[in-house]
């Protein structure tokens, strides 16, 4: 029975206790924390740099913005400026092409051209000089306008039927075309044509030398190898150049035969001219 009531005392102190905990708990004071930020002057100074610094990287980006697209457009500018510079550089050579095609087409139809017509006046000689002989030329001009400075350029020279006569010409050529005041320079307008005589002559020394050495005993052979070769050179109004109308002609008889030595003088009935065979015919 004692053990009994002491329990049940021990659990009314328990109770008590507890009550008494409770009432000292509602009256305690409540317990106050207080959380003070930084001064405010460090935290005005932080809030001013992160503005600063957001603004300066918004202008950053705009500027690199504005930058890319400025070199975009300008690379692009420069490319269809470049493609239009390409395309005119194109044109005008298409252009200038198209109108010196043109020119050339104009001055072929409208140029001079000047042929030559030769004929022999007097009997083909030979003495101790060697070959003397004279002919008419006629220079005709079958183009449009007149042909100007005309000068003919012919030389009598010891020349086989089978010569190249290309490189004699081209010096003879090349020759008129400088000639300043040694021979006479006319004006030779179309369907007018003009005859002029000219007195060729061609050493025996050369012919000689022609011919090469004869072996011994033999004397200078009797066929005589003659060529007219030269050029008719004249100029006109719309070109610079000179333009020049070659001739190569060999003089030979009747029967296609060199003239023979023993048989001069060859009246001219008795002698024929013929354009030869290599080379020495141009018109430009």
């Amino acid at each position: 029975m004692d053990d009994s009531f002491q329990d049940s005392g021990d659990t009314h102190d328990g109770g008590n206790r507890r009550q008494t905990n409770r009432r000292a708990s509602d009256n305690a004071e409540p317990l106050t924390v207080t959380i003070e930020p930084s001064s405010k002057k460090q935290y005005s100074y932080e809030a001013k740099q992160y503005r600063l610094d957001r603004t300066r990287y918004r202008l950053e980006k705009k500027a690199y913005c504005a930058a890319h697209w400025t070199m975009t457009f300008l690379i692009i500018y420069t490319g269809l400026t470049l493609i239009v510079a390409v395309m005119s550089i194109i044109t005008g050579f298409a252009a200038k092409e198209s109108a010196d095609t043109a020119a050339r087409q104009l001055e072929m139809t409208d140029r001079p051209w000047v042929a030559v017509d030769v004929s022999i006046t007097s009997p083909l000689a030979y003495n101790d000089k060697g070959v003397e002989v004279e002919f008419s030329f006629t220079p005709k001009n079958i183009g449009h306008s007149p042909a100007q400075n005309v000068l003919i350029d012919p030389q009598l020279l010891p020349i086989f039927m089978g010569d190249d006569v290309r490189e004699i010409q081209k010096n003879i050529c090349d020759s008129a075309a400088k000639a300043q005041s040694r021979m006479p320079r006319y004006v030779l307008f179309p369907e007018e044509p003009y005859t002029q005589p000219f007195g060729l002559s061609m050493s025996s020394e050369s012919i000689i030398a022609h011919w090469g050495k004869q072996p011994p005993g033999m004397g200078q052979p009797d066929p005589i190898p003659i060529a007219l070769v030269g050029c008719v050179d004249y100029t006109y109004e719309t070109s610079r150049r000179h333009h020049q109308t070659g001739f190569a002609i060999d003089v030979l008889m009747k029967d296609g035969r060199l003239p023979l030595r023993s048989l001069t003088p060859l009246a001219p009935s008795s002698l024929i001219l013929r354009q030869h065979p290599e080379g020495g015919h141009i018109a430009n």
